[in-house]
Formats: C-alpha cells, structure tokens, sequence
C-alpha cells in the first residue's frame, strides 16, 4: 500500500459514500444538492491547522483534485476549500 504524504496546507482525503435507500427499497444514487460532499481525512500536511487525520468534513468535490492510488480514487484538497469538520 502506498503512503502519501501530503505538503503545506494540502489534506488527503477519501469520499465518504452513504447508501440512501429509498421507503420501498430502491437504492438511490447521484448526488443531490450539488457537488458538496462528506469526506474522510486520511493524511495532511504540516501547514494544515484545523483539521487532522480521522477527521470527517465537507467539501466542495469539485475544488479537489483527483488521484487515483493503488487502483483507488482519492482526492487532495486546500485546508481553504474544506467547508466544515463533522462534530460526533
């Protein structure tokens, strides 16, 4: 398994997917709402301040760029362009 490790004020992130089923069972898909979506926090970089790693937040997807590691999408994105940590 590749590690990353992101620079300066990047974060390392993987989309967080949540199965919405609908009343009678159907498994809906897409994305309602736009391009905002959940995310977990899987490395940062040594400028980030706000967040860390484990951390679920809200992005705007299409601020991330893409990567894809070890066969599997992933994304890095700004601290600046992280909308909000999740409080559990």
């Amino acid at each position: 398994m590749t590690t990353i490790t992101p620079l300066h004020n990047k974060i390392y992130i993987a989309e967080t997917k949540k199965k919405e089923e609908s009343v009678s069972g159907i498994i809906l898909t897409g994305n309602k709402g736009g391009d905002t979506v959940a995310a977990l926090v899987l490395a940062i970089g040594p400028d980030v301040k706000d967040v860390k790693v484990g951390d679920k937040i809200m992005i705007d997807w299409s601020k991330c760029q893409a990567v894809t590691v070890d066969g599997v999408q992933r994304a890095v994105i700004k601290e600046d362009d992280v909308i909000g940590v999740f409080e559990d």
